[in-house]
Order: structure tokens, then sequence, then C-alpha cells
């Protein structure tokens, strides 16, 4: 267990400046307080010694902000936690200056995962953010690892699944107390489908090749799972043509905005070159004229639209997946028709 040392964490400092002295002339005198703690946190009922450095002279007025049902402090800077667990105030207050800090009564430190609430299938090369909450202590962070696999997560959360599929263990350790971890195993799989259902249409299966576009998939996989196709709109609809959707800003903007089929991920991803042709229900990344400006949005071809594949001759566009089930529901697909979930799912023998 990491025991807290002397006077962790920041000071808290306020600092006054004043004219004065004697004789006829003036000097500016500085003032200060400062506080600090032996330590960040304390269980109920016990003490931590807290102390006033001070500049400009003067004898500190401890007070816990709150009064006495938040804990009590002596005239020496002694607190005493109250049997309530929670964040509390300690104040000194000199020559009109104060300045506080703050100890966590606990327990004990404890971490919870709070996202992704159900871990979901991953396939190699997507990513797929953590988050845990941290009690019981001022010091939130949290250090994250995953075993076997150095490198594949970030000090943010972000978990970069591995190429090799297998069962993963992601583990969340609390940088206040090593002691404090939380663990949830991830499977990386091959491949995925992926169900996307839509309001008062019905369900759209997509079966993905990571044979020909892995990176295209991954990215088409990260944004499933971060549910950020739940709730966009259909904003395109070209009879004999396609249907396209994955632009966020519909999702609160007038599908007559013009700013309608601009919007993304906040980030593009580079263009995938494969031998997948832009036939009937097969499903691809749509673009603007820079072939590396895809991100979210995708369209269904509702015909043959071979004029869209790639050649030596033509950018063309990048084939990444196909309808498995729910040809009839493509075909009833309009402008104006909301994602209500799009979910990754394993692959199971179609009936």
């Amino acid at each position: 267990m990491v025991r807290p040392s002397l006077f962790v964490g920041a000071l808290v400092m306020l600092t006054l400046s004043g004219c004065g002295g004697s004789g006829g002339g003036g000097s500016k005198q500085n003032k200060s307080v400062q506080v600090s703690s032996s330590a960040d946190t304390v269980r109920p009922g016990g003490q931590v010694s807290f102390t006033a450095i001070i500049r400009g002279g003067g004898k500190p007025v401890w007070s816990v902000d709150g009064g006495d049902a938040n804990g009590t402090i002596t005239s020496a800077g002694l607190y005493t936690a109250p049997a309530t667990q929670g964040t509390y105030t300690v104040r000194a207050t000199v020559n009109g200056l104060s300045a506080t800090k703050s100890v966590a009564v606990t327990n004990g430190v404890a971490i919870v995962l709070t996202a992704p609430t159900t871990v979901p299938l991953v396939v190699p090369k997507s990513k797929l953010n953590f988050a845990a909450s941290v009690t019981g202590t001022t010091n939130k962070a949290v250090n994250w690892t995953v075993t076997g696999q150095p490198g594949a997560i970030a000090a943010d959360g972000t978990f970069t699944a591995p190429d090799a599929p297998g069962t993963y263990t992601v583990v969340g350790t609390s940088a206040a107390d090593s002691q404090k971890t939380v663990a949830v195993n991830v499977q990386v799989v091959a491949n995925v489908n992926v169900r996307v259902r839509f309001q008062n249409k019905g369900e759209v299966l997509f079966s993905l090749r990571p044979d020909k576009a892995p990176n295209t998939v991954a990215n088409y996989v990260t944004l499933v799972n971060k549910g950020f196709y739940d709730g966009i709109v259909v904003h395109r609809y070209e009879a004999d043509f396609v249907v396209q959707w994955g632009d966020p800003l519909t999702k609160t903007l007038d599908l007559n905005d013009p700013s309608i089929g601009t919007g993304g991920p906040g980030y593009t991803i580079p263009f995938e070159e494969n031998d997948l042709s832009n036939l009937k229900y097969t499903l691809a990344m749509a673009r603007s004229s820079d072939k590396d400006s895809a991100g979210s949005q995708v369209y269904v071809n509702l015909k043959d639209n071979t004029s869209l594949d790639h050649t030596d001759t033509n950018q063309g566009y990048v084939v990444f997946g196909a309808v498995a089930q729910g040809q009839a529901v493509v075909d009833a697909l309009r402008k104006g028709d909301k994602i209500t979930s799009a979910k990754v799912e394993a692959i199971s023998p179609l009936p």
C-alpha cells in the first residue's frame, strides 16, 4: 500500500500586496498564506495535521468549512475527522487572508469501472474507451495496463485491440493506492456483424470484410461500440443509387441545413485500397473529393454502382461490408429515417 508522505499535494497560496513602512517613505510588503497537510485522506474519527506557512507575520486561525459537523480542528492545526465519509475543507485565516486544503474522509480507497457499462466484442485495431471512478482520496488518477500487452492502452484509458484474437485483461489501478484495482476482460475476435435498427423501419444486419479493409472495419466497429450512430438520421437517399448516413450533425440540425453532409467523428482515416466492388447492397465509406477524408459517413448501394469502384484511373470508394439481412428494410429507407441503435454482434450462422 502506498503511504501518504508529509506535505503531499499542492500548496494553496493567496497573496496580498500593500504599502506601508516607517520614516516618511513607503515600502511594499507581500503577505501570503500556504496550507499543507500530513495526508490527503483520513479514516472517520482519525486525525491529520495541517500546517500554515505565513509570509508577513501573524498567527493562523483554523476552521472547518461547514462547522463541526464536518470535523474539528485545534488551534495547533490538528484536524479530527467526522464519522461521515466525504471531502471536507480546512481553512487557515491570517491577517484577512485565507487559504484552504481539502481532506477526504473515507474508510479506504475504492475504484469502480464506469465505462463501458457493457464490454462489447472488438476486432483487431479497433478502439475501446475505458473510464473508472476513484473514491476515498483526492487523487482521482487511474493507471491503465493490459495484461501481457504493453502499450495496448493509453494513459487516458483508450484500448487498442491487438492483431491477435483472444481474451485480454484491462486493469485500472488507483494512483493513490496500488492495491486498489479494477479488471475487466476484453474479447478480441477476427470479425463481427453489426446490427442497425431504424425507427419504424426495422433492422439491417451488416457483415464486414476486415480481410479486405481491416483499418476501415476497425474504425467502423470503434464508432459503433461508442454509440456514435445511435440517433443519427439518414440524410441522403437517391433512388437506384445510394442511401447514406453517419453525419452526427443530423442529431441536432434540420436536414435542409447546408452543413448537413459535412459532419464526422472529428478525424479522418486513410483511403484503404481493395478489390471489392460497389455492388447492390454493399456497404462503403462516403468521403469528399479528398481520398483520405472518410470518417463516419457510410452508404449502401441500391444497385450495382461499379463506377464507384477503385481502379487504376478512378480513385473510387472503399467497400468494407454488405447487407447480410434486411435488404427489404434498406429498400424502404428514405431521407429522415432515424437510427435507434447500432450494435456489434458475434458472427453466427445465418438462417
